[in-house]
């Protein structure tokens, strides 16, 4: 971070400046200082309820097998 900061504008060394055009992390170190703290964990998802994805499971079967009772009258039809 010193060397960044210290060195005049776009005369940053090519490996340094490589590394922060794609490190978000360091971006952040170097606009805003070590103090500067945004990045905060995410609280993982919960997994839904046993009962709600066999719900789900039962509707997406059925979409499908109504898709296909449909699709084979159109066939029928031709």
């Amino acid at each position: 971070m010193a060397r960044v900061r210290g060195a005049p504008p776009g005369e940053v060394p090519e490996d340094l400046a490589q590394h922060l055009a794609g490190c978000e992390r360091c971006q952040e170190r170097v606009l805003f200082g070590a103090l500067h703290r945004t990045r905060r964990r995410r609280k993982t998802p919960l997994l839904p309820s046993p009962g709600r994805a066999l719900a789900l499971l039962v509707l997406v079967a059925a979409a499908i097998l109504a898709f296909f009772v449909t699709l084979r009258g159109l066939l029928a039809q031709l």
